[in-house]
């Protein structure tokens, strides 16, 4: 197929393209490597089919109003070479220890009030330790669940089945967890933890029940032939929720 073509938008390959996905089926490699190839040209015809897509599956509009809150920040003694909360680079993020169960569910109060229906508790650490701060969030999650209105979402980490599942039983509705981008270049990205890790805690809060929010981020030196390898890892996992993140280097 012919990327650079002209074509008519009623039945160009584009809008082709679209309707087999549609249809079910999973577009080739190629295909893939093909659109992110495409030249800004053609942009305004990519998101005619894009958008068939999305109404297919999502209506004629959907906006998702998700709010977070740094429940712990700073300190993290990870080395995602993205993150600016990494104790190992020297940046101007805020360090301090994880907040009460009051300070977390006032937020939540504040987010909801803005119109925001999901709430994500967020910690900057490898991973929410079991006993004391696990159950400190656990708290926070029954209070916001009780007062209703707005959903509790977490992403505290790299955490196993019996910690996820007593989130779930506190009542969380989604956990959030990225694989940030595809296995072949995730070492690029950080060595103080494995792509495997990410994958394997994504598949224990999906075995407990949890619905799940992954994505990655974009733009951090990965080919295009390794973002198409990340979209089919995150078919394959099949997320709730996928959040699509770009690189800002500072």
């Amino acid at each position: 197929m012919n990327f650079s073509a002209d074509f008519s938008i009623g039945n160009g390959p584009l809008v082709n393209i679209a309707e087999s996905i549609i249809a079910g089926h999973a577009i080739p490699t190629e295909t893939a490597l093909g659109l992110l190839r495409l030249p800004e040209a053609r942009a305004y015809d990519l998101m005619y089919a894009a958008n068939l897509v999305k109404r297919e599956f999502l209506g004629d509009f959907a906006l998702h109003r998700c709010s977070i809150v740094n429940a712990k920040s700073g300190g993290c003694g990870e080395d995602c070479g993205f993150c600016a909360q990494s104790a190992r680079f020297d940046t101007s993020a805020e360090n301090y220890s994880l907040l009460s169960a009051e300070k977390i569910v006032q937020a939540a109060d504040i987010a909801q009030q803005y119109g925001s229906t999901n709430f994500g508790i967020v910690t900057a650490m490898r991973a929410l330790p079991k006993g004391k701060l696990l159950d400190q969030v656990c708290d926070a999650i029954r209070e916001i669940r009780a007062k209703g209105g707005i959903l509790p979402d977490a992403s505290l980490g790299i955490l196993d089945a019996e910690a996820l599942a007593q989130l779930k039983d506190a009542g969380l509705e989604i956990y959030h967890h990225n694989l940030e981008c595809s296995k072949s270049y995730y070492g690029e990205v950080t060595s103080t933890r494995t792509w495997q890790d990410n994958w394997d805690t994504l598949v224990a809060a999906k075995e407990v029940g949890l619905k799940t929010c992954c994505g990655g981020i974009l733009g951090m030196g990965e080919s295009l032939a390794q973002r198409v390898e990340f979209f089919d890892e995150l078919r394959e996992l099949d997320p709730t929720k996928v959040p699509l993140n770009f690189l800002v280097a500072i």
